[in-house]
């Protein structure tokens, strides 16, 4: 497996501290194509965007979790084309682990979303399609100026933006 990237304390402008984990997660992202642009996920009310994908629960496999949570934040059906890679994420502060594998799909059948869970209502979650090189912009621009005053949810979001930048950079400098 080809590792994409390492994603440190020191990545995200936060001082490192010696990493001990005590919660490790995995997860499942990606660029998911339809046409000529691809889905993003705008978390209208904090500001920031981010690629399809979730943390793979402990029944699940990567592929299947991540064509399941693609449906639910999208409605749309797709088609793994491949996967990229994967990003290990050392959040030293909250002594969390996660490592991510990155998939390429295509949209076989579109859809759109029907329901929102009460979260992403209050954070204003919808899914936008962009052209590539635009979305890495805004997901770079989103990074650069996130505005959230709970410093805790900041570290998590900063992980969580960079992770997706990252995927997407590996996509198009690889396309």
């Amino acid at each position: 497996m080809n590792m994409i990237s390492r994603i440190k304390d020191g990545d995200i402008g936060q001082k490192s501290i010696k990493f001990s984990t005590t919660k490790i997660h995995c997860g499942a992202y990606g660029i998911v194509k339809k046409e000529d642009k691809i889905a993003l996920i705008n978390v209208t009310h904090r500001g920031y965007y981010l690629l399809p994908g979730n943390i793979v629960t402990d029944n699940e496999d990567y592929r299947s979790s991540f064509l399941k949570t693609v449906f639910q934040q999208t409605g749309c059906k797709i088609d793994i084309e491949k996967v990229i890679g994967a990003i290990e994420e050392e959040r030293c502060l909250t002594r969390y682990k996660q490592t991510s594998y990155a998939f390429i799909a295509n949209v076989i059948e579109a859809g759109k979303k029907e329901e929102y869970s009460d979260d992403e209502i209050f954070y204003g979650i919808k899914v936008e399609w962009i052209n590539e090189d635009r979305a890495l912009s805004m997901i770079a621009n989103a990074y650069n100026n996130l505005n959230i005053d709970d410093a805790e949810d900041l570290y998590k979001i900063k992980f969580e933006v960079k992770r997706s930048q990252t995927i997407l950079e590996e996509y198009l400098k690889n396309k």
